[in-house]
């Protein structure tokens, strides 16, 4: 962000349980403040939102399967 934007001000709401895990997580980050968590919260959210959007046409992924072969019985579990 640049010095010379100016930072507006805003309210939002949470459950007691949410912020308490969003502190603790903050806190465990090194974060200073609150306002820099969630600005980094807001930016990654719009980030992969809009990489999310601009995906088109065919997609590929990947999916692993690690497993013991020397246990039996998998298939029944």
């Amino acid at each position: 962000m640049a010095k010379t934007e100016k930072i507006v001000r805003v309210s939002v709401t949470f459950p007691p349980d949410l912020l308490r895990d969003f502190d603790e997580v903050i806190r465990r980050m090194g974060y200073e403040n609150r306002s820099k968590a969630v600005q980094d919260a807001v930016r990654l959210f719009v980030s992969e939102r809009k990489w999310l959007q601009e995906e088109k046409g065919m997609q590929a992924g990947v999916l692993m399967l690690l497993y013991d072969h020397e246990v039996r019985g998998l298939e029944d579990a």
